[in-house]
């Protein structure tokens, strides 16, 4: 009966995913609402942008509070990859908001747009080095890739720079950016930390 009682290994997964939806629904509802503001499509790119550097930041997380007691284990895993994934998705919503809403899909104009633009290219970098990350998320790619899983996941780092960068860059009021690039500086330091230890220790 207890075993009955016991809730799926999966579920705390499904919840998160279905948690993270939140946002996009409540920017949905927004836009039937007409509440967007003076400029809709630069929310929107703007919104979605905002949630894909905070499920990156939250993603970063995971690993310094598996160290804490009672908190480390296969769970904090699987909700970490739930989160990556939710992180990706907003990021390709971001992208593909700012394609259609105000670039308008005219590719062609685009190259003037990453001269002009720089910050640009770096979100680009970002949302690149992300794709293959979501990809090779699974246990699957996990045992298939081995040693190389690991190597290629270090990616997380760059994407995270690079997306801070972006953010900074791009924003005329600098507070919130740089309060971001901080959290992801403590983030990934403390993920670079135990290795360091162990190459001390070496």
């Amino acid at each position: 009966m207890a075993r009955l009682l016991r809730p799926p290994p999966w579920w705390p997964q499904a919840a998160l995913l279905l948690l993270g939806m939140l946002p996009l629904i409540q920017l949905l509802q927004r836009a039937m609402e007409g509440s967007l503001g003076a400029d809709p499509p630069r929310e929107i790119v703007l919104f979605t942008g905002l949630w894909a550097l905070r499920l990156l930041a939250a993603t970063l997380a995971i690993s310094p509070l598996r160290r804490l007691p009672k908190l480390g284990g296969a769970g904090l895993l699987r909700c970490r990859r739930s989160l990556g994934l939710l992180c990706l998705f907003y990021a390709s919503l971001h992208m593909l908001a700012y394609l259609a809403l105000l670039l308008g899909w005219d590719l062609m104009s685009l190259a003037d747009e990453l001269v002009e633009h720089p910050w640009l290219l770096l979100g680009g970098l970002a949302w690149l080095l992300m794709v293959p990350l979501g990809l090779t998320s699974t246990r699957a790619m996990q045992r298939r890739l081995g040693r190389r899983w690991k190597q290629l996941h270090r990616l997380v780092y760059i994407a995270a720079l690079s997306a801070s960068i972006h953010f900074l860059w791009l924003s005329k009021d600098i507070a919130e950016p740089l309060l971001y690039a901080a959290l992801f500086s403590l983030l990934l330091g403390s993920r670079l930390l135990p290795s360091r230890a162990r190459g001390a220790r070496g």
